[in-house]
């Protein structure tokens, strides 16, 4: 177990160095608290798993849910240092300028940390408390998209004043979602092999539907196919988002997110924010595809064929997600809210967003008009149905709706047959 969570800091540290890079070629004051955690783990992740005991052969059930809630939790504690460390502008020597107009003889270094400072409430202030660094750390790895920021966020798409948070923590805060999408523990089962465990147990822990199928026979090469189809379709997103006019930041952020289905955004606005209608479409395309199984997308690359309509559970996400749309566009006709084109893409976006669970916003549907918000009922079952098992999408998954539906026909049909044989199916194979 500490061979696999030193593995993991070190696979946090590779994952936090991008962000690093940004910091520095950006010039910005984030660069001190990134430095300062890379400090901190790689030691420690080394020291874990070069003299971590070895683990041989395959996981035990009860040790591969250990693991998996371990490797959780360490993910969320290292995710958090990068904000806290900021928030108490550690800068490691860095000239920080809040510092030097706080004390009649500065030094450039953050002795008494930003935090302590009078009238601290400037751009990371919020960060200055733990509880809300974990918090937006959790929010980031398990793809919820509940943050503490009130300020901060960019109000344009680019940093406008010092008070907006700097490139690197808003790219860092992205790549947790990012990692959470597909799943830091299907990363790790990936490079499993490195450490000479069997990682089956860890990817039936981690991989949610009511069954871990593998793609390939080795449950390692296939975390590798379903990472490295994760990694295809973030550069397919990022490539669009930049023909939209977002530029590479926002591009990169926002392909994230989407493939991850999270939600975060460096805007306030959220998508909004980025004022391209050809990016909205990109974004609701490609969360309604993030919103399907992984394997189908491996299957039809694969097969070069579009398989995904011959999948039960697919259907049945596509049909809820059309007609919830249909019924907020007629909404907004009838309302007068919105007209033509523009009814539609908001309707789209916003129930394509709630189904997968993203969260991201093109406008504000609370300001419309109270008969659309009867609809808001609808709206959380959507989100709570979630998407397709396989997928990144949180909720109940639609499999599991199909799997209930399946066992409650079968329970009727045994009441007016108390004698007969009643076997449910999903997907055309019994349960």
């Amino acid at each position: 177990m500490v061979r696999l969570v030193g593995g993991l800091l070190l696979l946090l540290a590779v994952a936090m160095l991008p962000s690093l890079v940004i910091s520095f070629v950006v010039g910005e004051l984030d660069r001190g608290a990134f430095t300062a955690t890379l400090l901190i783990i790689v030691p420690l992740g080394w020291g874990c798993f070069r003299y971590g005991r070895q683990t041989q052969g395959e996981i035990a059930r009860r040790e591969g849910f250990l693991l998996v809630t371990s490797a959780w939790l360490v993910s969320i504690l290292v995710g958090a240092m990068p904000f806290y460390l900021y928030g108490q502008r550690v800068t490691l020597g860095m000239k920080d300028s809040a510092v030097v107009a706080s004390y009649p003889a500065p030094t450039g270094r953050a002795v008494h940390g930003r935090c302590e400072l009078p009238g601290a409430g400037e751009e990371g202030a919020e960060f200055c408390s733990l509880t809300n660094c974990v918090f937006e750390s959790a929010s980031g790895f398990t793809t919820t998209g509940a943050t503490i920021l009130q300020q901060g966020l960019w109000q344009k798409t680019y940093r406008q004043n010092p008070r907006d948070l700097p490139h690197g923590l808003l790219f860092w805060r992205n790549m947790t979602q990012w990692l959470g999408g597909m799943g830091i523990i299907v990363l790790a089962v990936a490079l499993l092999p490195l450490l000479g465990i069997g990682g089956m147990q860890l990817f039936r822990a981690e991989v949610p539907g009511p069954t871990a199928a593998k793609l390939v026979p080795r449950v390692g090469e296939t975390a590798r196919v379903l990472w490295g189809v994760y990694g295809v379709i973030t550069a397919v997103v990022t490539a669009l988002l930049l023909l939209s006019g977002s530029g590479p930041f926002l591009s990169v952020t926002h392909a994230m997110s989407t493939v991850a289905t999270a939600g975060f955004s460096p805007l306030a606005d959220s998508v909004g924010g980025l004022g391209s209608a050809f990016a909205e479409y990109v974004i609701i395309g490609f969360m309604l595809f993030c919103g399907a199984n992984f394997a189908l997308h491996h299957r039809a690359l694969h097969e070069r064929r579009f398989v995904h309509w011959y999948d039960p559970e697919f259907r049945l996400f596509s049909l809820v997600v059309l007609v919830m749309s249909l019924v907020v566009f007629v909404g907004l006709l009838v309302s007068g809210e919105g007209s033509g084109w523009s009814a539609w893409r908001h309707s789209l976006f916003t129930v394509s967003s709630l189904a997968t669970t993203t969260g991201y916003a093109n406008y504000d549907y609370g300001l419309w008009v109270p008969a659309v918000p009867l609809f808001a009922m609808g709206f959380l079952a959507v989100s709570t149905l979630g998407g397709c098992a396989g997928s990144t999408t949180c909720g109940l998954r639609m499999a599991r709706i199909q799997v209930l539906i399946a066992n409650a026909k079968a329970q009727v049909s045994k009441l007016i047959r108390p004698h007969a044989v009643v076997v449910s199916y999903y997907n055309q194979k019994p349960i």
